[in-house]
């Protein structure tokens, strides 16, 4: 297939437009600063996608070269010009005003999809269309230990669980199963394919959105319409949480703006105010906790560390990504993505 680089985030000139056949798959990839591990992503997914037709669409928020590197490297991936760091949902939606498939798979590019991980999803896909959306599995780099790569609904009884320790391990049974599909509340946009149609028909991402929490909010507007969402073991991804810290401050500070963003939008005023007050009472809990047990497990000093700025400034994050200071592009890790 014959492909050439983009000269409008509105003007397709993919020279394969003319053949007598699209492509079932748009593979699209949101680059921040990826240029180490970008080629690993890229070079992974022929075998992921097995005899699957698929194209590649990618476009680069970040200014490290990345878009560069794969442009000499990779002459079949469709790269749209850059427009700076415009935030993940804007890039997806512009990706995928691009795109020719049927389906949509998005894919980090710190990821690496294991051999007929994304034809997986495309089966799964095809066989239980009542789902607009499905997500996969991240296992190590030796394809063990799987994870679902899912997200969640925010709701007060996860919020409780996590204020004194507990998670959920309904994922975890999950990730025992294998050969089928499972209905789960939210697909992670680091992993996973979505029925293009559905994906127009709801105007892609909400861009209000500027990191974190876009795809838990498609999840519930694809829920809205009746659709459900899935998840299939066998899709596997191995993704590399070393691109960035965790743990970090910032990241999780704008994870709490956008867990903020979707109780202020889908939540009435007064339950967000309530979802807000419980959610900072468990990172004033959790930055506590954390400093006392940080004392004999460095891990636990990180999560102090990283509960700090929220427990203590919650006007930084309250207001979801409308307050002062929640854009970030002004503030924002060169590292994470």
């Amino acid at each position: 297939m014959s492909t050439q680089r983009i000269s409008g985030a509105n003007e397709v000139v993919d020279a394969a437009t003319n053949s007598d056949s699209l492509p079932a798959l748009s593979i699209l990839i949101v680059a921040y600063n990826s240029r180490h591990f970008i080629r690993d992503c890229i070079a992974a997914i022929p075998e992921a996608c097995a005899d699957v037709e698929h194209e590649v669409i990618m476009i680069d928020n970040g200014d490290d070269g990345t878009a560069a590197l794969v442009e000499e490297l990779y002459g079949n991936v469709r790269i749209l010009p850059s427009r700076g760091n415009i935030g993940f949902g804007s890039a997806c939606n512009m990706l995928a005003a691009e795109a020719r498939g049927r389906r949509l798979v998005l894919l980090n590019p710190d990821t690496i999809a294991f051999p007929g991980s994304i034809a997986a999803l495309h089966q799964a896909a095809q066989k239980f269309p009542e789902f607009a959306a499905i997500g996969g599995a991240s296992v190590d780099r030796t394809g063990h230990d799987p994870k679902p790569m899912l997200s969640a609904l925010p709701r007060f009884s996860t919020v409780w669980r996590g204020m004194i320790g507990m998670t959920s391990n309904d994922m975890n049974i999950l990730s025992d199963r294998d050969g089928s599909v499972f209905e789960v509340e939210a697909v992670n946009g680091g992993f996973c394919i979505i029925d293009a149609a559905v994906w127009r028909d709801l105007g892609g991402f909400d861009e209000s959105f500027f990191l974190y929490g876009e795809d838990v909010d498609l999840s519930l507007r694809i829920a809205h319409l009746g659709k459900s969402i899935g998840y299939v073991p066998s899709a596997r991804v191995f993704h590399d949480v070393g691109s960035g810290d965790f743990f970090s401050p910032a990241s999780h500070r704008f994870k709490t703006i956008a867990a903020a963003h979707y109780a202020n939008k889908h939540f009435s005023a007064r339950r967000a105010l309530a979802y807000k007050l419980v959610l900072w009472l468990h990172f004033l809990v959790r930055y506590a906790v954390g400093g006392i047990l940080g004392f004999a497990v460095s891990r636990y000093r990180s999560i102090s560390r990283a509960n700090r700025p929220v427990a203590f400034n919650p006007n930084c994050w309250w207001h979801g990504f409308k307050g002062k200071g929640a854009d970030p592009r002004r503030s924002f890790s060169s590292k994470l993505n």
